[in-house]
């Protein structure tokens, strides 16, 4: 007799607002994001606050020492974006590591990577832990640089809240607590990760107040200096000087000649009707928007949601834009890589056709190069994987104008490198590129690897439709992608289409949410997909964690995936 077990279910409360909205990991920083818009600021005040406060309340994931993207929506429908995403230094090269016999193994909570293009394994893990994992970070010149072109506040107000929690201190959450608690080992390599997050020579536990003084000294030096201090001045003295004496490359002039990527324009594409925009270059922007521009071929509402014959179609889709993006994507300064080709409605018409309706597939990349406005180069460098990321956060901000923001920013993981004399945890972003040389995503100087961020606008008939992105490293984009299928196709809500099962691929097995049933399982593998079953809970992040902010005719309308972090939106 076969032993029956329920399966957990996870909602999260819808809020409708009229006046402007923001939504975060975080409830206080989006309460502090909302008191910007109360106050009378604009989308871009209340994003740049919440990014400054998420680095305080999920130091692992984001803060200071990362980068991040931006969409902006200009409240005349206009879109513009930066790229402030981490920067190797100039001394970067695959020669800085040293590899191991194996591949590349994934973290536990990753649970599934692409089998086709894994990486060799770096001795002692150096790309990824330590001092050489470091990269030249971005959010302060990022958040700086949005908000002296189109925001309305003072940056000293718009960092003090910030500074004030970092400070006075705040309750730690269960997360928090989870994170530090799993990187434990880590953290006691280093002694000023070790005082900052386990003082007594514990994790914190949740409810205790976690204060992080040197970190709002830092905050406080940024808003009345701006970021020039960060990368020419005291801040970044400190931080090359123990990057260098621990073994890492980064050099003073890698941080004074840092800029973020401000863009006139951004990557585009449609789907059934409304046009979704996101970031040019290096990220997962151009996978988000090509496997929904393959998909726009096939009737998906034809069919049963979540049924077996739907997910097959978007695990196919999945397939077909991943490959793309690994042989692809990579700095278009170094590889002159066909992005903008990637996200072609034609380009994504000849993909779909190679979808087989009933049976899985193990596709080859398909030829952008007659849909890019450059060349094909005679010899294009060779595929390349991409690594997951486990440290990310995502904001939304919505204003009563009509401007709205879709922020996402990193750590990449956890380094395990705190500077003490700023109190910041630093990025790992060395964990981004491809160990090996010639390929489209290896480590050259001064470039922005392939990472995973995917911030998307999304209008109709030149009105604001919704704002959303994630955090969850490679399964941001088919969580994204299925989320809005399930308000676009299945006429959900976007809290409903957010928090719904959903199942995760890249070029090979298939991950599927266990509240699909074993019949879908079952169904699947019998179509010839390789699949595997987790099932969310609140400790571990098995797929992405999506938030947005949708517009209706009654208001701006949330949507927040309920497990793992503590997201929230706030609004007036």
């Amino acid at each position: 007799m076969d032993i029956h077990i329920s399966q957990p279910e996870f909602k999260h409360s819808e809020l409708i607002t009229q006046n402007g909205m923001v939504t975060a990991q975080h409830s206080d920083a989006a309460h502090i994001g909302a008191n910007i818009l109360e106050r009378g600021g604009n989308a871009v005040d209340a994003a740049v606050a919440t990014a400054f406060a998420s680095g305080v309340l999920l130091p692992l994931s984001n803060g200071i020492g990362g980068g991040g993207l931006m969409v902006i929506r200009m409240p005349d429908g206009d879109t513009k974006c930066i790229d402030y995403g981490m920067v190797t230094g100039e001394n970067a090269s695959p020669e800085m590591f040293r590899y191991e016999d194996a591949l590349e193994t994934p973290h536990p909570d990753a649970h599934r990577m692409s089998r086709r293009f894994a990486a060799p394994a770096v001795v002692d893990n150096e790309n990824v832990h330590g001092y050489k994992s470091i990269s030249t970070p971005g959010t302060v010149a990022g958040l700086c640089t949005a908000l002296d072109a189109w925001g309305s506040f003072d940056l000293k107000d718009i960092i003090e809240p910030a500074a004030t929690l970092a400070e006075s201190g705040y309750r730690i959450s269960f997360a928090l607590t989870l994170a530090i608690l799993s990187a434990r080992f880590l953290i006691s390599r280093t002694p000023a990760t070790a005082n900052l997050l386990t003082p007594d020579g514990f994790p914190p536990t949740p409810g205790d107040i976690f204060k992080l003084p040197m970190y709002a000294r830092s905050l406080r030096l940024i808003a009345e200096s701006g970021p020039s201090i960060f990368y020419r001045g005291e801040i970044a003295e400190a931080m090359v000087d123990e990057i260098q004496k621990n073994g890492g490359i980064l050099t003073s002039d890698d941080f004074a000649t840092y800029q973020p990527i401000v863009y006139e324009g951004t990557l585009d594409g449609e789907y059934r009707g409304i046009n979704m925009s996101g970031v040019p270059g290096a990220n997962a922007c151009s996978l988000s928007i090509e496997a929904l521009q393959i998909l726009q071929h096939f009737d998906l509402k034809s069919l049963r949601w979540n049924s077996p014959e739907y997910l097959h179609f978007v695990i196919e889709a999945f397939k077909l834009a991943t490959v793309d993006r690994y042989t692809y994507v990579g700095d278009p300064k170094v590889t002159g890589a066909p992005i903008a080709a990637l996200v072609n409605s034609t380009f994504a018409k000849g993909r779909a056709s190679l979808v087989d309706h009933n049976s899985a597939k193990y596709p080859d990349a398909g030829n952008p190069w007659p849909y890019s406005d450059t060349p094909e180069p005679e010899n294009f460098l060779k595929p390349a994987g991409v690594s997951f990321d486990q440290g990310t956060t995502h904001i939304n901000a919505v204003d009563s104008q009509g401007m709205a923001v879709s922020l996402t920013q990193s750590n990449v993981g956890f380094s395990g490198v705190v500077i003490g004399a700023i109190g910041a945890v630093m990025n790992n972003a060395m964990r981004w590129p491809e160990t090996l040389p010639e390929t489209v995503n290896s480590i050259y100087p001064r470039v922005r690897s392939v990472h995973n961020m995917s911030p998307l606008i999304l209008q109709k008939d030149g009105k604001l439709w919704a704002s959303i992105g994630s955090s969850g490293g490679r399964r941001i984009a088919t969580g994204l992608a299925q989320s809005l299928i399930n308000v676009i196709d299945f006429e959900k809500s976007l809290q409903e289409g957010i928090q719904a099962p959903r199942i995760h691929v890249e070029t090979d097995d298939v991950l599927i949410d266990g509240r699909l049933g074993d019949s879908t399982r079952i169904a699947l593998e019998s179509m010839g997909h390789k699949v595997s079953v987790a099932t969310p809970d609140y400790v571990s992040a098995q797929f992405s964690t999506p938030n947005g902010i949708r517009k209706t005719d009654a208001g701006l309308v949330s949507g927040i995936y309920p497990v793992n972090k503590q997201g929230t939106a706030a609004g007036i």
